[in-house]
């Protein structure tokens, strides 16, 4: 995903440790794409993520790409992805509709005064998309699905899965243990116009979109 962003948007990455290597340069030596990249910092005077997310926001940049939200941080992300950047972050759940939750809880855990249903949607306004990976039997690592949240109903997300791979047959060998597994990435549902509608505003084209339409 982040290869495929154009090298005219304004991106800005915060790390732990220096591993996103997405500064696209020419045969000139010359940086063609607009980045800037930071890492926190442990020790006397730490530097946390959240303290990059805020001073982010300086820049103005068009895609803030927080490596992976543990904390407090991810309250930041969301306020945000709220006032016109698009997040793009990672975090640990068991599935894609479960990624909603843990941000909820990581949103909750700062102390802030608002219901969780408010937070969920406002979580569900700043990253309407959420990409689940899984690992195969196999030990492969596939995107399991991609999943859009549409609202937030008696207190919980509802929304479509898009994309969902599914398995059409594990290969085993002679002592039993899967060496393969046999799948696709399949179509279920349509993106919903306001998403759509969205990505045109963020510059997306009409070929891109027919590629997943």
């Amino acid at each position: 995903m982040i290869e495929c962003l154009d090298v005219k948007k304004r991106v800005y990455t915060i790390e732990d440790t220096r591993e996103l290597n997405i500064a696209k340069i020419n045969e000139k030596g010359i940086m063609e794409n607009r980045v800037v990249q930071t890492v926190t910092k442990d020790g006397v005077n730490p530097v946390t993520m959240d303290d990059l997310l805020k001073k982010s926001l300086r820049f103005h940049p068009d895609v803030i790409i927080p490596a992976e939200m543990r904390g407090g941080e991810a309250l930041t992300a969301v306020e945000a992805g709220r006032t016109g950047h698009t997040i793009i972050s990672t975090l640990h759940a068991n599935s894609a509709l479960d990624a909603y939750n843990r941000i909820l809880s990581m949103c909750v855990s700062t102390g802030v005064r608002l219901s969780e249903s408010k937070l969920l949607e406002f979580i569900l306004e700043a990253m309407p998309l959420v990409l689940f990976k899984r690992q195969l039997p196999d030990g492969r690592r596939v995107y399991d699905e991609i999943f859009e949240g549409l609202k937030v109903e008696n207190g919980r997300i509802v929304g479509k899965t898009l994309y969902k791979y599914e398995i059409q047959e594990n290969i085993y060998d002679e002592d039993g243990n899967i060496v393969k597994v046999v799948g696709k990435h399949c179509r279920k549902n349509r993106m919903s116009e306001s998403l759509l509608e969205r990505l045109k505003y963020g510059g997306a084209s009409n070929e891109m979109l027919e590629a997943f339409m």
